[in-house]
């Protein structure tokens, strides 16, 4: 892991790899999280990753509920850090916590992503040097997991308790 990965201002990231399996069906019984919803984008317009997110939120997080953890794929990259800080905006007071550091920068780092969201949830925990900021709620119930891959291809991934 490297924490200096989001202390450089600079164009670049640090390449990685990982792999990562689920078991995904309709059975909730020992369920660890359900994937409420995912959606994707493939656009470099920030306007448009900020509509498509808010949108995303409001469809699909139930009414009176809020996001409980941002967990984000910041990457140390300063062209695509505003991508970053629209998804912190509509985080609205949620804890942000980043992954990158451990796995690095790669095509497919939203599936690692999805199973720290789904520990996350499992858990009701995470380590300390994962954590940004720290939110207004102490249990993670619905987690909105943002990636970006060169700042043109964005997933965006609702998680909650099963």
């Amino acid at each position: 892991k490297s924490d200096a990965l989001y202390d450089t201002n600079s164009p670049g990231s640090i390449a990685g790899e990982a792999a990562v399996m689920f078991r995904v069906d309709a059975n909730k019984n020992d369920a660890i999280a359900k994937v409420v919803a995912v959606d994707t984008l493939h656009s470099r317009n920030e306007e448009s990753v900020q509509g498509k997110l808010t949108q995303f939120i409001k469809t699909h997080l139930p009414a009176g509920e809020k996001i409980d953890l941002l967990l984000s794929g910041e990457n140390g990259d300063n062209r695509l850090q505003s991508f970053f800080n629209i998804a912190e905006a509509a985080a609205d007071g949620a804890a942000i916590a980043r992954f990158k550091h451990m796995s690095g920068e790669y095509p497919t780092a939203t599936a690692m992503g999805l199973w720290l969201a789904c520990n996350i949830i499992q858990q009701q925990s995470m380590p300390s040097h994962m954590i940004k900021k720290q939110g207004s709620s102490s249990a993670y119930k619905n987690v909105l997991l943002y990636n970006t891959y060169k700042g043109i291809q964005h997933s965006f991934i609702l998680v909650s308790l099963p």
